[in-house]
């Protein structure tokens, strides 16, 4: 009876201290996602801020002081939120953290930043764009690595805690596996111990007991101890047994959400990482519906963004997976916002929708080409508060999306929704900045047309002494210059000059735009030009461009003022006298003057008849 009472005692301890480390297992479960939720929140930190300078620096290039306001401010209310995010995250760190020392930095950085857009504002309503331009270079340029450095640190900190509240996990599982074995060892030897003392009848069910809790510490659950007798082995047999069952079903269950968790977050991550690498729109949605499907284990996964098509909104699919998604997308699909649909309703409402038996949904479009289709769920994508499009994913399981799942697909679908932003506003920025450049192109090239055309020459040459001028002798080599757009060396070049053999041609260049060539030429037949020769040359010439620029400038700028000041004492002469006909003399005497013009004539008169009396 004693050993009896050990036993039930031993295994009572087991299953307390199997429940502790199930409890310690699921508060490193819990710690593990913290990290991760914290981990996400820094990097959405970091996306936020990027999207700040990009939404200065664009705004600062178009100088719409209205519209500058109204977008700044905008993306600085989503720094914020982010930043807020960030700090509840880490609200539990103890003071000296590291993740709440470097949070605390970026707070400070991110006040900076909050305090000297204050001050561009000012100088936007002011009209200083200028100083408003030197005030956004500053921002981007003293504090975007800075911001950056922190946001990393503070990731690889949580990625640290990560791995450490990892390797508790892991402890956990090995204690869960070590207590069952050390709880059985220790039985056998009460056993061994009274096996001199003990009847031989009941020898075999204490064997079969050992048996079960041996096989049970080797991490077979399934274990159960077979009921035979009606006594204190039987009593003992079913209280190993319901243990047993209970050990199984909870570390069944952890198993399971630790599992999906860990799942769930490791795909949402990489598909958070695979957005923010690439910033082609059409690509980009390409590869989130694949990876979010394979990642996932999905059935279908469809992306749409919102159009507006004769005063109405849809929501038109761009990328589709599978055979069923190309043939969506070759027939144009799309659904109407505020529609009898999924997306329509999810679009409409800036909310999930979730149909987990597609059979007593009512609001659904049914969709022949997803007849396997058992559970649907409908994600908006919002970017700066604004719902651009919304992400359908589809399940051939019934009740196939719960609460927590719902939660980390919608937290990949905002980092795609940011991702989406981001790559259509790079997009227009890289449009904007070549209109620009093509525009500054078209006005230097006729800037420099008209220059050249006014100036009496814009041809030099240096030669030593008793060699013959070149001329126009290079032409051919120029023109190859000038399509090429580049350096050229040549040998034994096309002119008939024979003194000279090699040359060395470069193209004047002004911001993309050619508006002259540079050459060097050597009378030498074996004349090799070394790359330091092109690159001293290229250096010269660039330099050349900037200055011819300049004095291009200055002498534009002296002709008009010429031209405001004749004007002015044109004007003035014309203020003197209150009489038209003095007037018209003085005008016409000025401007014959001015402009050299020998014969000028004036008459006034708008060729109607006069009004009768």
């Amino acid at each position: 009876m004693g050993s009896s009472f050990v036993i039930i005692f031993l295994l009572l301890a087991g299953t307390v201290l199997n429940y502790i480390f199930v409890f310690r297992l699921a508060q490193a479960s819990k710690a593990v996602g913290e990290e991760m939720e914290r981990a996400n929140a820094a990097l959405e930190v970091g996306r936020a801020t990027s999207d700040l300078f990009l939404v200065l620096a664009q705004e600062a290039s178009s100088q719409d002081a209205v519209d500058f306001a109204q977008s700044v401010r905008k993306a600085e209310q989503s720094l914020i939120e982010v930043e807020k995010r960030l700090t509840e995250s880490a609200a539990s760190l103890p003071v000296d953290d590291p993740v709440r020392i470097n949070l605390d930095r970026l707070a400070t950085r991110t006040a900076d930043i909050h305090t000297l857009i204050d001050r561009v504002i000012v100088r936007v309503d002011a009209g200083e764009w200028w100083y408003v331009e030197q005030l956004v270079r500053i921002i981007v340029y003293r504090h975007r690595i800075s911001v950056i450095e922190l946001v990393e640190q503070m990731g690889n900190s949580t990625s640290e805690r990560r791995r450490d509240a990892e390797s508790d996990v892991d402890a956990a599982r090995l204690m869960l596996q070590v207590v069952p074995i050390v709880v059985g060892l220790l039985v056998v030897g009460v056993v061994v111990g009274t096996a001199f003392v003990t009847h031989r009848s009941i020898s075999k069910p204490v064997e079969r007991l050992t048996d079960a809790a041996t096989r049970l510490a080797s991490g077979r659950l399934e274990e159960r101890v077979p009921i035979e007798r009606i006594d204190e082995f039987r009593r003992l047999a079913v209280a190993f047994n319901e243990m047993t069952d209970q050990l199984e079903a909870s570390y069944t269950q952890l198993e399971q959400r630790v599992a999906e968790r860990t799942r769930g977050l490791q795909a949402a991550a990489a598909v958070g990482r695979a957005t923010t690498s690439m910033l082609d729109p059409d690509q980009l949605l390409r590869r989130v519906v694949n990876l979010a499907r394979e990642r996932f284990d999905l059935y279908y996964v469809g992306l749409f963004l919102l159009e507006s098509d004769s005063g109405r909104t849809f929501a038109v699919l761009r990328a589709g997976t599978g055979e069923a998604g190309r043939q969506m997308m070759a027939q144009g699909h799309r659904l109407e916002v505020g529609g009898d649909s999924m997306i329509g309703q999810c679009t409409s409402m800036n909310e999930a929708r979730v149909a987990l038996d597609v059979g007593e949904e009512a609001v659904r479009f049914d969709n022949p080409l997803l007849p396997q289709t058992r559970s649907e769920l409908a994600l908006p994508l919002v970017a700066r508060g604004r719902v651009i499009g919304a992400m359908t994913v589809q399940s051939v399981k019934e009740s196939a999306f719960d609460e927590e799942y719902i939660a980390v697909l919608q937290t990949m679908a905002d980092q795609v929704a940011v991702a989406i932003n981001n790559a259509h506003l790079f997009a227009e920025a890289r449009a904007a900045l070549e209109e620009m450049a093509a525009t500054q192109r078209r006005y230097l090239g006729q800037a420099w047309a008209e220059y050249t055309q006014t100036a009496e020459e814009i041809a030099y040459e240096t030669m030593r002494p008793g060699d013959a001028p070149l001329g126009d002798a290079i032409l051919p080599e120029i023109q190859q210059v000038v399509e090429r757009r580049s350096t050229v060396a040549l040998q034994n070049a096309s002119h008939t000059l024979a003194p000279l053999h090699s040359a060395l041609i470069s193209p004047i260049a002004l911001r993309g735009e050619i508006i002259g060539a540079l050459g060097v030429h050597a009378d030498k037949e074996d004349r090799q030009w070394s790359d330091d020769d092109v690159a001293i040359i290229e250096a010269v010439v660039e330099r050349m461009a900037l200055a011819a620029e300049n004095i291009r400038l200055l002498e534009d700028t002296q002709r008009r003022a010429v031209r405001e000041r004749l004007t002015s004492e044109v004007t003035a002469r014309m203020r003197e006298t209150l009489d038209v006909d003095t007037v018209l003399q003085t005008a016409i005497r000025e401007i014959g003057e001015v402009l050299d013009i020998a014969r000028i004539k004036v008459r006034m008169g708008t060729g109607k008849p006069p009004m009768p009396e």
